[in-house]
């Protein structure tokens, strides 16, 4: 499970001083001087990597789903009072939760990240947007794995 997150978020930080170089050559072809990236585009790169996040977790935290199927630990719990329906919502609640979790690890590493290389300061209206984000991308993201688990 960590190792999928770590490997999309490092893809994602390795690439940012050869993009940041590429933006610097362009912008300064054209004459203009840039000191920081683009808000924008971090903004763009934030989201991206929260939705790679959520969706990366949900579906390694699912895959428990199908191990304990595998297993017939679905048996065992069936033997107590627990209903089906009350095992498979245990199942997507705890996804979800571990999803949300994960993206705002993630979230608060990116923006110090930023902050550190580029300057980036997140103001309350973009912090309000990502994580109305992160929320929306957590629920479709579990919904997703359940569905395909």
């Amino acid at each position: 499970m960590g190792f999928s997150v770590h490997l999309n978020v490092q893809l994602k930080f390795y690439n940012l001083p050869f993009i940041f170089a590429s933006f610097k050559r362009i912008y300064h072809r054209h004459g203009i001087t840039l000191k920081i990236l683009p808000p924008c585009l971090m903004h763009g790169w934030l989201g991206g990597i929260l939705a790679i996040t959520g969706i990366t977790t949900a579906f390694a935290v699912m895959g428990q789903l199908v191990s304990d199927r595998s297993n017939n630990v679905t048996w065992d719990f069936r033997m107590t009072a627990m209903s089906p329906l009350r095992i498979s919502l245990s199942y997507f609640l705890s996804t979800a939760l571990v999803s949300f979790i994960m993206q705002v690890v993630v979230f608060a590493i990116t923006v110090m990240y930023f902050n550190l290389q580029y300057k980036l300061i997140v103001t309350a209206n973009m912090l309000l947007s990502l994580l109305v984000v992160t929320i929306v991308n957590t629920a479709f993201a579990t919904m997703f794995s359940l569905v395909i688990v």
